[in-house]
């Protein structure tokens, strides 16, 4: 069977990688994100239900209902952003270690994977002050009226969580993806 290496491959700019990373991670989150934000709506609706049951469609119904269908993509702004600089961050540090580590030659399945798990890591390091906000924008609409914080946007969220709650919020979550 023919196999094709890098080394005959024909090289193409850096950044048509990341063109086609960036837009593979967001015209495929695009369809994820609604059922991302019913899970985290009912990760944190089993934590206060009395009876710990939870069901998906009430939770999506109740959204509808309260917030119209575009409801569903509460915190698109910070999904998007953080699957962009997480793909891209990824791909990226992989790539780099793949090129300069391995020139001409295809790693063991064993390195590969150490690269990826290295890679992902400090992506999801990286991106995590992006998942915080993310996850605050998600859960703000199980909040009283009162009590939402009513991010605009991805931006608008980051500066808020700095100015309200210090830097240290930013990294709240940030070890376990490390493990």
């Amino acid at each position: 069977m023919w196999r094709e290496t890098r080394s005959s491959a024909a090289v193409r700019p850096a950044w048509v990688s990341f063109a086609t990373g960036a837009s593979a991670a967001l015209s495929g989150w695009m369809l994820v994100h609604p059922f991302d934000l019913l899970k985290v709506r009912a990760q944190l609706a089993g934590e206060v239900a009395a009876d710990g049951k939870v069901s998906i469609v009430q939770i999506a119904r109740k959204i509808v209902k309260t917030d119209g269908p575009l409801g569903l993509y509460s915190g698109l702004s910070a999904a998007a952003a953080r699957q962009l600089i997480y793909v891209n961050l990824s791909l990226g540090i992989y790539g780099t270690l793949r090129d300069t580590m391995f020139v001409g030659q295809d790693p063991s399945g064993v390195v590969k994977l150490g690269m990826g798990c290295f890679s992902g890591g400090v992506a999801a390091f990286c991106s995590n002050p992006i998942e915080v906000t993310l996850v605050r924008m998600q859960a703000d609409g199980r909040l009283p009226l009162a009590q939402r914080r009513n991010y605009s946007n991805i931006f608008n969220g980051l500066c808020r969580i700095g100015s309200e709650d210090g830097a240290k919020a930013y990294m709240a979550g940030g070890v376990p993806p490390l493990l």
